[in-house]
């Protein structure tokens, strides 16, 4: 084999007959036949597709190959005939492979073929296109019992090789014909007649897309028996209307392709010739090819064994790089178990552990969103609760005398911030103080002499209230606190000073209030007497307590 091709080794088995090909196919998919052999296979050994004697078969392959120096292969294709396999181009909604896959095992569960067998099945899609809102596709597929499948590679696998790719021989054939037979002057839409031993199929190719395919009942012993082409005409007329109703904007078809083998005194093409108003070939080998061989295709093998010929042909051509059958690129229906499934569950794997890796950075983020969130809202709070704390603990100005006040009788040092800004000021006030400490026990006194009979509101001695005045309903409050500290060294303070304070609790502070008074204005001079005494106090108000 020259440097840079690949070797590969198609077989076709038929009831009668066993064909191999061995080729060499180059990088641009050329391929280079080097072997070609057709041999007999014995009458009982495939009866109707069924295969009674796999030991014969076995046998049969082992030599073919042995003869032809291919014996070293030890990977193969094989196309098989039709007879046990059911072949459809079927028209469904757009679907995934592996779901496409359980879809057709769905439809194909009583296929008079399978006979309660499980099915062997494989597919390609052959176009996807919209149909109004919807996309649909056009699938080829084929089925066959699985257990006929499984003889097959045991019978392989007896003759000292490994089955890579297992088809049918009309699907060999079509490979084989856009590959390696059409030539350049080829007609744009062609029908395919594929005769087998037993049944056939038509097929129609436009631009070398497969868009019509339909099984007929007529085989290569039955018109060797009846020398009758009546039903092979019919199926091929009604098979042209069927196209052209179903497809009447694509070109009618202008050229017919016949695959079959020979029939002694019976010209199946010439035949078709007569009595079809379109142009009727059959498959010929390259003429280069026919000068290498010589004598062993004299004959032209193809045109004596076009169908299994050329099958072997198009399995050997399964791996190249050109047409398939849908004109892509190494593709194949093969009905080998576990390489669809396998290729599926590889894909499925995959598409699982990318869902899984989606599903994981998804919860990770609405994780961490959530995390972000909540941590958020608790630093937010924070700040909230830091700042209402920080409010709580600003002193208002009457806390701040009263702390200072407290502070003097004691010695306590005092920050010096506070001091600083507050020291001037109680300065001003002590002074006022003084004053105002004479003035009101002057107008006290006068007020006794003025109005003997009435108790007096404040002393110069006491501020001790009045029976009368516990028992109003006016008070002075004289400060709002936070905390109870604050609070508690007013009440303290306020006591020093000989006055009565009492505290009421509101909405969690705590407020300071001196005396109760039966009138506002009874409580208005006693504060006017208080702040004249204790200048430091910012102010009051008077409120019903009450």
């Amino acid at each position: 084999m020259r440097a840079g091709k690949k070797r590969s080794v198609g077989l076709s088995i038929c009831s009668q007959k066993i064909a191999m090909v061995d080729v060499n196919i180059g990088f641009s998919g050329n391929m280079e036949v080097t072997h070609l052999a057709i041999a007999d296979i014995p009458t009982d050994a495939i009866i109707n597709g069924s295969i009674d004697n796999p030991e014969i078969i076995a046998e049969q392959i082992r030599d073919i190959l042995a003869i032809n120096d291919t014996k070293a292969i030890k990977r193969i294709s094989l196309s098989i005939e039709d007879d046990l396999t059911n072949t459809r181009l079927m028209t469904m909604p757009s679907l995934l492979d592996d779901d496409m896959q359980e879809s057709l095992i769905s439809k194909v569960g009583d296929y008079a073929i399978l006979a309660g067998s499980k099915p062997s099945l494989d597919f390609h899609i052959v176009r996807r296109y919209n149909s109004g809102p919807a996309e649909r596709m056009d699938v080829l597929f084929v089925v066959a019992p699985e257990q006929m499948v499984n003889t097959y590679l045991s019978i392989i696998e007896s003759a000292n090789t490994k089955l890579m790719a297992l088809e049918t021989i009309p699907l060999a054939i079509i490979r084989a014909y856009l590959e390696f037979i059409q030539s350049d002057q080829s007609s744009e839409t062609i029908m395919l007649v594929i005769i087998e031993e037993n049944q056939g199929m038509i097929v129609i190719l436009q631009n070398e897309t497969v868009k019509f395919v339909h099984d007929i009942e007529v085989g290569r012993r039955e018109l060797e028996a009846s020398n009758d082409i009546a039903d092979v005409l019919s199926e091929i007329r009604s098979s042209l209307d069927y196209y052209k109703k179903t497809f009447p904007l694509e070109a009618d078809v202008e050229e017919i392709v016949l695959f079959s083998d020979s029939i002694e005194d019976f010209n199946v093409g010439e035949n078709l010739r007569a009595n079809l108003n379109i142009e009727i070939n059959e498959p010929q080998l390259p003429f280069d090819l026919i000068a290498r061989f010589g004598d062993q295709v004299k004959n032209n093998i193809l045109s004596i064994f076009a169908a299994i010929g050329s099958a072997a042909i198009g399995s050997a051509a399964i791996g190249s790089v050109g047409h398939d059958l849908a004109g892509k690129e190494d593709i194949a229906i093969n009905l080998v178990p576990c390489k669809k499934e396998a290729k599926i569950s590889h894909v499925r794997a995959r598409i699982k552990a990318l869902a899984l890796a989606l599903v994981s950075v998804v919860l990770l983020l609405i994780v961490g969103s959530v995390i972000i969130r909540y941590e958020t809202k608790k630093i937010e709070g924070n700040i909230i609760q830091q700042k209402e704390q920080a409010i709580l603990e600003i002193p208002n100005p009457t806390e701040v005398l009263v702390a200072n006040q407290m502070a003097q009788p004691s010695n306590n040092v005092v920050n010096a911030a506070t001091k600083k800004a507050v020291m001037p000021i109680l300065d001003s006030m002590e002074k006022s103080a003084q004053e105002g400490s004479k003035l009101a026990s002057q107008q006290a006194e006068q007020a006794l002499v003025n109005e003997p009979d009435k108790k007096a509101t404040v002393t110069s001695g006491s501020r001790r209230l009045s029976t009368k005045q516990q028992e109003g309903i006016y008070s002075i409050r004289i400060g709002v606190f936070g905390f109870k500290e604050n609070a508690d060294k007013t009440i303290a303070l306020m006591k020093s000073k000989n006055y009565d304070p009492w505290i009421k609790y509101k909405s969690s502070k705590r407020q300071v209030y001196i005396g109760r008074f039966e009138t506002e204005k009874e409580a208005d001079q006693f504060g006017e007497l208080m702040i004249k005494e204790l200048p430091w106090l910012s102010g009051y108000i008077i409120q019903k307590t009450k």
